[in-house]
């Protein structure tokens, strides 16, 4: 629901332009309620927070990279980064979706962090 909210809010209200540093602070934004959420609540790690996090992570740092290369180096020459961005946050995007709905681990991330030591058992 959270997730929602914030991709509603992002749109409707504006907090900074152009729209890739409005996403990106949106994306922190929510991914800094869903940590005090959890923290409040007191929840164990589900699979789709989990999913929801890491998504909204990778999406924040295409966001930041696009941006960077968009608007702080004004590049205009076609290249790699530009179709990752399209492609990479549509993928994101729909990967966090199917975790929301089927809240499982069906792409290993949660063990793939737990061996990393970033997730604990």
């Amino acid at each position: 629901m959270m997730m929602a909210i914030s991709y509603v809010i992002s749109d409707l209200f504006p907090v900074v332009s152009p729209n890739y540093l409005n996403w990106l602070v949106y994306d922190l934004l929510t991914i800094v309620a869903i940590g005090l959420w959890i923290k409040h609540k007191r929840i164990s790690s589900f699979p789709a927070i989990c999913y929801v996090v890491c998504g909204l992570s990778l999406n924040a740092l295409i966001m930041a990279a696009i941006y960077y290369d968009l608007c702080i180096r004004l590049n205009v020459e076609y290249w790699w980064l530009w179709p990752v961005y399209s492609f990479g946050v549509n993928l994101v995007d729909i990967m966090m979706i199917t975790a929301l709905v089927l809240n499982k681990d069906y792409l290993g991330l949660m063990r793939l962090l737990r061996k990393a030591g970033l997730l604990k058992a």
